[in-house]
């Protein structure tokens, strides 16, 4: 199952037609360049080695799940009786250090008192919650340190801490192997996700207002722990144990990632499928609570939505350079010698693109690519400044030597 949380741009509606266009190319590894939650990689496998790439180390952590991991996740019942004496010590501890704030929230929560919250969350946001009187005590504090208020309750936040503090205990105790605490963390991002209190994304947080009081207290009092038990049970491999030995799942700028592949004798995909942005959004703006939970790397964080600073931009999201960046793109992979299959709309970033891409193939592959007009609907998630949902006439092109 792919990990259920929204992601801008998915391609999760278009994976079986892609499956099908890529069916049409030669027998060998598929390279998805901008793998993100992996909708079309699990469309295609396993009938071929799915190789993955993206920009974000948390979709490379989804990739590694679903298509490398050699152990399943560890089962809820399991999970529990490892869990609870470092979960329980860490969140009791974290519990009398913030009483007063925990009680507070609650307070304004429980009398639906959004000008009570509002001031509470951004003198936290503001100032910080050690500033309050929080004491330093060299436990594990990012969540509750740099969200409290922002996207989370501040015992939500503590929750986090406590359990991904506790998947690190287990991982170092030998209680759970690497790949076990990968999954686990991937859950606990689900958990997020379900205990957000967003339109969906990461980009701002949601502020309290008497319209949608109900609803905000609602998920600022829903556990976390329960979230992320339940999220466990939804999490599994694809394919065999051989045939996720033979996966690679790679992090890093995309043509970078295919131009590691020029020359390379240990084997080269034999066929490239590419969805890069479309917008001038940086989509690791995003997602970058996500990012911060895989590393907890207690990251610098700035503005309302306390973004990671340290946030990496994709060329395809920038007009100076998207021309030169599918160039790139297309040149690479004939060099490796792959066959392209790429999903781009015709309202995207890169000027008359239904113009402009065949004849960017044709130049690199020496013919007129394949292609496929689909009406679509893509999940903008307010990305664009305008609604969630956007129609869009996507193009699938196929090039091939």
């Amino acid at each position: 199952m792919t990990i259920s949380i929204s992601y801008m741009g998915t391609k999760k509606s278009l994976a079986p037609v892609v499956a099908e266009v890529v069916s049409a190319s030669p027998p060998g590894p598929l390279l998805d360049v901008f793998s993100g939650l992996c909708a079309v990689a699990k469309s295609v496998a396993p009938a071929r080695q799915t190789w993955t790439n993206d920009l974000q180390h948390f979709a490379q952590s989804v990739a590694q799940a679903h298509f490398c991991s050699q152990s399943h996740p560890p089962q809820r019942i399991d999970v529990v009786a490892k869990l609870n004496q470092h979960y329980s010590k860490h969140l009791s501890k974290q519990e009398k250090i913030a009483g007063n704030r925990i009680a507070a929230e609650s307070k304004a929560l429980a009398d639906y008192d959004s000008v009570r919250l509002n001031d509470i969350y951004a003198e936290w946001i503001m100032y910080g919650p050690l500033d309050g009187g929080f004491e330093q005590t060299g436990d594990a504090t990012l969540f509750r340190d740099t969200f409290a208020g922002a996207y989370f309750g501040l015992l939500q936040c503590i929750e986090i801490d406590a359990l991904r503090h506790s998947l690190d205990i287990m991982l170092d105790e030998h209680q759970i192997d690497s790949d076990q605490h990968r999954w686990l963390i991937l859950a606990l991002a689900v958990a997020l996700n379900r205990c957000a209190s967003s339109t969906g994304h990461f980009a701002q947080p949601l502020t309290a207002k008497p319209a949608n009081l109900p609803r905000f207290a609602q998920q600022r009092q829903r556990s976390v722990k329960d979230c992320f038990l339940s999220a466990i049970e939804s999490l599994e491999p694809v394919g065999n144990t051989d045939w996720r030995s033979r996966n690679i799942a790679m992090r890093g700028e995309a043509n970078s990632a295919l131009s590691s592949f020029i020359g390379n004798s240990d084997g080269v995909p034999s066929v490239v499928y590419a969805d890069p942005p479309y917008t001038s959004d940086q989509y690791s703006r995003y997602y970058h609570l996500y990012e911060t939970i895989v590393l907890y790397d207690y990251p610098e964080a700035e503005g309302k939505g306390r973004y990671r600073t340290d946030r990496e931009a994709s060329d395809f999201c920038l007009s100076s350079r998207v021309s030169e960046a599918f160039d790139k793109l297309i040149s690479n992979c004939v060099e490796i010698g792959a066959d392209l299959v790429l999903s781009y709309p015709t309202n995207g970033l890169l000027a008359n693109s239904r113009d402009v891409l065949p004849q960017k193939i044709k130049d690199k592959y020496g013919r007129d690519p394949q292609i496929l007009e689909i009406d679509h609907r893509h999940s903008t998630m307010g990305g664009s400044k305008g609604p969630g949902k956007m129609n869009v006439t996507e193009i699938i092109y196929r090039a091939y030597p």
